[in-house]
C-alpha cells in the first residue's frame, strides 16, 4: 500500500510543539490539528505549509520562524493566570484554546502555556 503524501487540497493532521530559541517547549498538542494543504485560508504558517510538501505519515518537520513570522513578540500584558480550579476541565492541558468574553461582551480566545503549582 502507498503511503499518501502531503499535497495540494489534502487535509493533512499532525502534532506539534512550539520551543523557544534554548529549545524549552512552550506549547505543545498530542491531539494532532488539521488543516487543509494549500488552502491559502490563513490556516497554517506559509513557511510550516511549504516545510509540509512531499512528507508523510510518520515523518517529522522541524521549522523556525522568528516572533515576527509567527504570533509576535512576547507582551506580558497579555498574559493571564489563574487558579486551576477556575478553568473548566476541558481546558485544564497545555494547548487548550478557551475562549471568554469580557463585560463589554468582546471574546477573546487565550492559549493555555503553562500548567504548574495549582495555576494556569
Amino acid at each position: 500500500m502507498t503511503q499518501k503524501v502531503v499535497e495540494q487540497s489534502k487535509v493533512v493532521a499532525f502534532t506539534y510543539s512550539i520551543a523557544d530559541e534554548s529549545g524549552k517547549v512552550l506549547e505543545q498538542s498530542d491531539l494532532p490539528i488539521e488543516y487543509v494543504h494549500g488552502s491559502g485560508n490563513g490556516q497554517m504558517f506559509p513557511q510550516v505549509e511549504a516545510a509540509m510538501v512531499g512528507k508523510k505519515n510518520g515523518d517529522s518537520v522541524t521549522v523556525t520562524l522568528s516572533p515576527d513570522e509567527a504570533f509576535g513578540q512576547f507582551d506580558p500584558d497579555l498574559s493571564f493566570t489563574d487558579e486551576m480550579e477556575n478553568i473548566a476541565d476541558e481546558y485544564r492541558f497545555v494547548g487548550a484554546r478557551p475562549r471568554f468574553q469580557n463585560e463589554k461582551g468582546e471574546t477573546m480566545e487565550l492559549t493555555v502555556t503553562k500548567i504548574e503549582d495549582g495555576k494556569i
